[in-house]
């Protein structure tokens, strides 16, 4: 059985491993590139979830994805 991409779950898991990376590990453009790999796994998935709660919980862990880019990528580019 496959896991869905475009699930909360892994989503949830795509996140917790790029703040590792990015804050633990001190590399922010590792922890950017795993969030892009996973925004761009999941992003046409998230409809194949069968129950409205589950995609509604997805699109909230896209958009906190998206805002930890955004903050890495204004980090990098301030440290510039």
């Amino acid at each position: 059985m496959r896991v869905n991409p475009g699930s909360p779950l892994v989503l949830s898991l795509v996140l917790n491993y790029s703040v590792f990376w990015a804050e633990q590990k001190n590399n922010l453009k590792e922890g950017i590139k795993i969030c892009e790999k996973g925004l761009e796994a999941s992003m046409d998935k998230i409809e194949d979830l069968a129950e409205d709660d589950l995609k509604n919980e997805a699109r909230a862990m896209l958009d906190t994805i998206k805002d930890a880019i955004r903050m890495w990528e204004t980090t990098i580019e301030e440290a510039k």
